[in-house]
């Protein structure tokens, strides 16, 4: 199959190229309770497979901020996870940093969503599958609609009255 060779065991797959094999716990954040070296490796013809031509040091902490930046919360000042009364008047809260990196707007997000965690957001966004349902419902009404446009077509045997 190309560059890929199957190993001995079939769930797995080998090929020339980067290897994240502890990685995983880097993205869990569960590497205080893990101790092994790193183990995270660009053996690609090029060196840059993984990096796309970037210095690979420093890959895995630039992923994980790249990670924790798209799952913050807006008026999550401190990066704990959820909005409350340390992100106002915190060590890191909006008021010792406004007029440097927060304004106006950032305290509207705060109030916005003051009480707010990263399990409560996950509620927010609609599952797409109900939306396709509702289209297809919508869809099918205006079909039948149109297609028995008048009272003959959809009860053929009826009498109306004159």
């Amino acid at each position: 199959i190309g560059r890929y060779h199957f190993t001995s065991d079939i769930d797995q797959v080998t090929y020339p190229g980067p290897s994240l094999a502890n990685e995983w716990h880097e993205d869990t954040q569960i590497e205080p309770t893990i101790v092994a070296p790193s183990t995270a490796t660009d053996d690609s013809s090029t060196g840059t497979d993984l990096t796309q031509g970037k210095s690979y040091e420093g890959y895995g902490d630039r992923y994980l901020d790249i990670l924790r930046a798209a799952t913050a919360i807006l008026g999550d000042f401190n990066h704990d996870g959820k909005v409350d009364h340390d992100d106002l008047s915190g060590p890191l809260g909006w008021e010792e940093r406004f007029g440097t990196d927060l304004d106006g707007h950032d305290f509207l997000d705060w109030q916005r969503n003051f009480g707010a965690n990263a399990a409560s957001t996950a509620h927010l966004v609609p599952e797409p599958m109900s939306v396709w349902l509702l289209l297809i419902g919508i869809g099918n009404l205006s079909r039948q609609t149109l297609w028995h446009g008048c009272h003959e077509r959809v009860f053929p045997h009826s009498k109306r009255a004159d």
